[in-house]
């Protein structure tokens, strides 16, 4: 187990082609300490290469047991598919924060490239045939060297263009990878975009409406004693109206007083006036009041 804050300066990772075999553990616990709610990942340089490429996300694992807390690393097949000494960071984020391991190098031992077509047993037995002639005839000799060297080469030229579609792969992929970032870019722009017209829009319609509010006029209507007060509320371009009717509230009095001509009493009342009316009945010769 290796310490995060404290790594060796070089970590073999197995042979070459190996595929799930190798893992590697680093006890994280001090990281965990200080960030509890970090994200780990990797980062890593092949040997003779200089693109940094991020780690599959399932090849790093975390774990709690007690105190302590590892990070294990199963290198993915593109990390061990070249032999030599690479290079490994160890990231943690938490929030804004971005904490990085010292890097380190990483060793893959040399061993066989990705296998290829198993060999023709014609070609062999063809082989062999030539090399019987070539002890009869120093002719057939020499063309059975030929040959031999000719298959050579091919079996060079093929595992030079094995290597070669390795290398387009790797390619791709990171071209892949490039092209989902991109689209994630876009995305956020188009979202910041759509958010920047919605407040536009809103500044628009406030620009349209302020003006309607910055004159106000108030007007009162008087309605009859006892009516139900209105209210209305009207806009145009000369700005908002509030017209108000308010019912009459006023206090009316009764007045009496006798007629000395005719001897009566009579009751003098002001417009607008709907209160108890008194009269005098002659025939009776009271006075009445009605309601």
């Amino acid at each position: 187990m290796y310490t995060i804050d404290n790594l060796e300066a070089v970590i073999p990772l197995g042979q070459q082609g190996e595929s799930g075999a190798t893992s590697v553990t680093f006890d994280i616990s001090a990281w965990v300490t200080l960030y509890p709610a970090g994200v780990y990942s990797l980062t890593y340089v092949r040997p003779g290469e200089t693109t940094v490429y991020p780690e599959q996300a399932g090849a790093v694992a975390t774990a709690t047991v007690g105190d302590v807390t590892t990070l294990t690393w199963t290198p993915s097949d593109a990390v061990l598919d070249v032999a030599g000494n690479g290079t490994v960071v160890i990231h943690c984020t938490e929030n804004d924060v971005e904490k990085r391991s010292a890097m380190t190098s990483y060793y893959v031992a040399l061993g066989h490239a990705a296998m290829g077509e198993a060999p023709d047993p014609v070609a062999d037995w063809i082989e062999d045939a030539t090399s019987k002639l070539a002890e009869v005839d120093p002719a057939l000799g020499l063309a059975a060297a030929a040959t031999l060297a000719a298959n050579t080469a091919t079996g060079l030229a093929n595992n030079a263009a094995e290597l070669a579609n390795a290398k387009a792969g790797l390619a791709n992929d990171a071209a892949a990878l490039a092209s989902t970032k991109a689209g994630e870019a876009n995305s956020a722009a188009t979202s910041a975009n759509n958010a920047a017209d919605r407040a536009n829009t809103i500044a628009g319609t406030m620009e349209g409406i302020a003006p309607l509010w910055a004159d106000a006029e108030i007007s009162v209507t008087p309605l009859e004693p006892y009516e139900t007060p209105t209210a209305a509320i009207t806009q145009d371009e000369n700005g908002t109206h509030f017209d108000l009717g308010i019912p009459d509230g006023r206090t009316y009095f009764a007045t009496f007083e006798i007629n000395y001509e005719t001897g009566m009493l009579e009751m003098t009342t002001p417009d607008g006036y709907d209160g108890p009316v008194f009269t005098y009945n002659e025939d009776t010769g009271m006075l009445e009041v009605t309601i």
